[in-house]
């Protein structure tokens, strides 16, 4: 079916009407997934975020966002009384979970923000302090090639981070194929046995073993209120 004007204006075709902008549709990608403590569960994709209210709906099948959604992240996402965003987020959020004392963190880039203090952009990796050089004359003072002892390490090395989710009480960071855990509210030092890569993840850990099947990375993890991810 058509439609068509006065004039020379040529005929439309109906399917060209009713059009709404819809990254997730668009790019098949979702950046970033965060569940609020209400349980509501926000998407994001670029510069959008869609909202579902009853997030459960996903899990029996093909659901619908809320109505009125998607809306753009600039100027609306700080009304959805989560947290608002800095300007550096409003083309893009990367990364985004809820801790366990209900504090968001976001991330986008090699910043990251957090709702306690929500416009104040830190880096993902901080500035190491200033070290002294050691004198190539002390024969004491002996340099390990760059190679020794270097751990190989996507997050720290690329100031990046792709999904992140919170479960079983640990904090889980991913860039890449690797996943890096923080257990406590420090997030200075990582767990022992982390990084690790998505294929390494032992039987041991029932819950995390499904990221052996994502194994080019993630674009955006979440973790349930059934405990599952």
């Amino acid at each position: 079916m058509t439609v068509t004007g006065t004039g020379t204006s040529p005929a439309k075709p109906i399917s060209d009407l009713g059009r709404v902008r819809n990254n997730i549709q668009q790019t098949a990608r979702v950046d970033a997934a965060v569940q609020a403590k209400d349980g509501r569960l926000f998407l994001f994709s670029g510069d959008q975020y869609f909202l579902y209210t009853k997030p459960q709906q996903l899990l029996a099948g093909p659901a619908f966002v809320d109505e009125r959604y998607p809306r753009s992240i600039r100027g609306k996402f700080e009304n959805e009384g989560v947290s608002p965003l800095p300007a550096m987020m409003f083309a893009r959020v990367d990364a985004a979970f809820r801790d366990s004392d209900d504090t968001y963190f976001f991330f986008a880039g090699n910043r990251f923000t957090h709702s306690t203090d929500p416009y104040n952009l830190l880096k993902i990796r901080p500035d190491e302090p200033n070290t002294p050089v050691p004198d190539p004359a002390d024969p004491s003072a002996q340099k390990l090639p760059p190679s020794w002892g270097h751990v190989l390490n996507y997050l720290f090395e690329e100031d990046r981070v792709d999904a992140a989710f919170v479960l079983g009480g640990a904090t889980y960071l991913t860039r890449r194929n690797q996943l890096t855990r923080y257990t406590g509210p420090a997030y200075q030092i990582v767990d022992e046995r982390f990084p690790i890569s998505f294929g390494n993840i032992p039987d041991s850990e029932p819950l995390l073993r499904v990221l052996r099947r994502f194994p080019d990375g993630l674009d955006a993890a979440l973790a349930g209120s059934d405990g599952k991810l």
